[in-house]
């Protein structure tokens, strides 16, 4: 979808694996070969694309916006990728642009934690003197990244990161496009979905 999107001038694949940089490059993606410390179960996302643009600067190559691809999620079409393109010519203060899904079942409002002792509590804070509604229809609408890819704005954030953790990448300005769910593959079922998904969408 990357490629046929014809808005990118330069692709990499960034990995610890040979076989998957090998793949890549057959795609026309130039490798990007992660250190062991980066290769761990938890690595994270923001050491892993300041190590990628090091390189690509390295490399002479000056960067103004960045498509970060996710291997766990492959629901992507070339429509999302160049909406999300358009979005940062018609916002020109945008941060990033990222694709999520709205969630209500899943609301902050309604999750909870457990304390020391296991008793459940709110989990973003108590609300005994603010009336919210059980009704999840009544809430203000909450949403989540779709985990499939993150445009990210770096001339706009030339300075250093400007966002929140856990994705202080994504700055400041964040931009929405609305999709449906989007699965992360962990299991063999999911991966026949995506497939089945891939197959629905090879036209958008």
């Amino acid at each position: 979808m990357a490629n046929n999107s014809n808005i990118f001038e330069y692709k990499f694949c960034s990995s610890d694996c040979f076989t998957i940089l090998d793949c890549a490059s057959l795609y026309g993606f130039d490798p990007i070969l992660r250190p062991e410390e980066l290769a761990q179960a938890r690595s994270l996302h923001i050491d892993t694309i300041d190590h990628a643009l090091q390189v690509i600067s390295e490399r002479g190559i000056v960067v103004d916006y960045l498509f970060v691809f996710l291997a766990n999620n492959v629901c992507t079409t070339s429509l999302m990728i160049t909406d999300a393109m358009k979005l940062f010519h018609s916002t020109p203060k945008a941060t990033s642009v990222v694709p999520v899904y709205r969630e209500y079942d899943q609301h902050p409002v309604r999750a909870m934690k457990a304390d020391i002792a296991g008793n459940l509590m709110p989990f973003v804070g108590r609300n005994k003197d603010q009336l919210i509604s059980s009704n999840r229809q009544d809430l203000t609408p909450s949403y989540f990244l779709c985990h499939n890819f993150l445009a990210l704005s770096i001339i706009n954030q030339s300075a250093g990161w400007s966002g929140d953790y856990p994705w202080p990448f994504l700055g400041d300005y964040i931009m929405p496009i609305e999709c449906g769910a989007l699965t992360d593959i962990h299991c063999e079922d999911v991966i026949l979905a995506s497939e089945k998904w891939l197959e629905l969408n090879s036209g958008s």
